[in-house]
């Protein structure tokens, strides 16, 4: 049962982080935007996502590790 939660978790981190890299891939395309929008708009998302990404990507490095012990 516990390597079964163990593994549920670290497939919601994982997909939240490809689902986080997938948006951002296709949302942030600049054709459509101007130099400054696109500057200050990448500048936000850096901002937001500086912290979010890091942290998901260990909780699911840690989960996979945890994952292979069990």
């Amino acid at each position: 049962m516990m390597l079964s939660t163990v593994r549920l978790a670290n497939i919601a981190f994982a997909a939240l982080i490809a689902g986080g890299m997938f948006v951002i891939w296709a949302g942030y395309n600049p054709a459509t935007l101007s130099p400054s929008t696109y500057v200050e708009q990448q500048q936000n998302a850096i901002r937001g996502l500086n912290v979010l990404m890091p942290v998901l990507g260990a909780i699911a490095v840690l989960l996979t590790l945890i994952s292979a012990f069990l």
